[in-house]
């Protein structure tokens, strides 16, 4: 038996022997891997040149926390982009304050010679708020298709059509009609209430507005008229701030004044009692008015506000020259605002105390 052993001893370590190689052999490979190892394949490209990656359509994602600092290096690499809007910029930074920014492609975007292509916007709000944010990051993005130098990645990728906010508030949140007119209204609001003007808001924040004032709106919304100078959002912002002034019959009142303005201008002219109202039309609908409207609607509200003030109180508009008194010497827009609904706002958007 030992010799018969003997004869095949050489045969069985030449047979482990065999086998270690392959094992070896097929560890290079990547096709046996150890726990955590990554393949050979994927560790190698991201040492490969970044044409050689394009040429494979290797491109490259994964999950990274931005920080500022990182946010300023990558920005260095910012090359023939867009030009910076400030109002976006302020916008995704409030969102990244709140804790509101959401992981989603396409983030931030590399082409193969590590320009980039996507995200100087979101990049200068990670810089602006001063947070780290997580986000989705895409390397070796080719610069062109292959063949076809005028076909440019940066190109296509501003070629969608991007969703408005009256889409979002439609599609997302089920916002069924007049989406698009309860965000200008929701814009004028929210600048009425801070400190200074904020062009840009975000969806959340136009739903976040929304909510405190959605009874109001939709009315507004949902009666809203077609006559230039009325269909203004600062003026309709105005008669849906004032439904939520003091005294159980305030908005019911308001409500019906609206109805009136709108639809019966005769009426008003006929009746001493409606005269702020009479000569509020005349002027909305003036070409003096026509023209404010078009260059600072944001000056609308709280004219109006003022207007229905004086109604509401009893105060004479004798004529539309009254209405030039009530812009000088009205109450504060402070005094005309929801104080509740301001405060929320405000803390919404960072903003302590201040005046409107």
């Amino acid at each position: 038996m030992n010799e018969l052993m003997g004869i095949y001893e050489p045969e069985t370590d030449y047979r482990a022997e065999k086998l270690k190689r392959e094992i070896a052999e097929a560890k290079k490979k990547g096709l046996i891997l150890m726990a955590g190892q990554p393949a050979p394949a994927e560790a190698g490209a991201a040492e490969r040149a970044p044409e050689a990656l394009a040429a494979q359509g290797h491109l490259r994602m994964s999950f990274e926390e931005v920080t500022p600092t990182k946010a300023e290096f990558w920005l260095r690499q910012n090359k023939g982009n867009r030009r910076l809007k400030r109002d976006v910029v302020e916008g995704y930074a409030r969102q990244m304050r709140r804790g509101e920014w959401m992981l989603l492609p396409p983030g931030i975007v590399f082409d193969v010679n590590g320009t980039l292509l996507n995200g100087q916007h979101t990049l200068n709000a990670v810089i602006k708020a001063g947070v780290t944010v997580r986000m989705v990051v895409t390397r070796g993005v080719p610069v062109a298709l292959e063949g076809k130098a005028d076909v440019r990645a940066a190109s296509v990728m501003d070629s969608g059509v991007p969703r408005n906010a009256a889409d979002q508030m439609t599609i997302q949140h089920g916002v069924a009609a007049g989406a698009s007119v309860i965000g200008a209204m929701v814009r004028s609001i929210v600048n009425a209430m801070l400190p200074r003007r904020t062009r840009r808001l975000a969806v959340s924040e136009i739903m976040t507005v929304y909510r405190m004032f959605e009874a109001e709106l939709k009315w507004m919304a949902e009666n809203r008229s077609k006559e230039r100078g009325l269909k203004q959002a600062g003026v309709m912002a105005a008669f849906t701030l004032a439904q939520r002034w003091p005294g159980e019959s305030t908005g019911a009142l308001v409500r019906e004044m609206w109805v009136i303005l709108v639809n019966d201008a005769g009426y008003l002219r006929a009746r001493p009692e409606c005269a702020a109202l009479a000569h509020l039309h005349e002027w909305l609908t003036s070409e003096c008015g026509l023209l404010m409207t078009r260059r600072d609607d944001r000056a609308l509200l709280p004219l109006t506000l003022q207007v229905l003030r004086c109604c509401l109180g009893g105060d004479g508009v004798t004529d539309a020259s009254s209405l030039e008194r009530i812009r000088e010497t009205g109450e504060a827009l402070e005094t005309l605002l929801p104080s509740a609904e301001t405060s929320e706002v405000r803390k919404l958007f960072g903003v302590e105390g201040g005046a409107a």
